[in-house]
């Protein structure tokens, strides 16, 4: 199997890929996703939708997904970070540069955005900016 998830990837058979990659287990889909060449993650934008990629985003280290920043582009990454808790975006964007993260806040919504700054404003490990503003 794991050898047509990379012909899959590699031949952009979409829906082979997606077969394959739903078939695995969270631990196993990112061993096989973090094992894929860089022009062949890359093509996750096609073929997993946003709310089947950031399941397996969110659980990915601050490393991995700033390996990911590298590799999608910032829409994407943006609409990724849309869908997910506030507190976990605040955690991503504080290990960004300053440049990095103005150029994904500005592509939130306004209402998102403000409550980004508003956390960002916070010293990364203050209580006002671990807090989750979200119930």
């Amino acid at each position: 199997m794991t050898k047509q998830f990379y012909k899959a990837a590699k031949h952009n058979n979409r829906q082979t890929f997606r077969e394959l990659f739903f078939q695995l287990h969270v631990k196993d889909q990112m061993e096989s996703f973090h094992a894929l060449y860089t022009k062949n993650k890359q093509k996750i934008e096609e073929f997993l939708t946003l709310d089947e990629f950031d399941k397996l985003f969110a659980w990915m280290s601050l490393e991995e997904q700033r390996e990911l920043y590298e590799i999608f582009s910032s829409i994407y990454i943006s609409q990724l970070l849309s869908h997910m808790e506030v507190d976990n975006v605040v955690r991503f964007l504080n290990d960004l540069s300053d440049v990095d993260t103005r150029i994904l806040l500005d592509l939130f919504a306004t209402d998102k955005r403000r409550m980004i700054e508003k956390l960002l404003a916070y010293e990364p490990e203050a209580a006002g900016s671990v807090m989750t503003k979200s119930f």
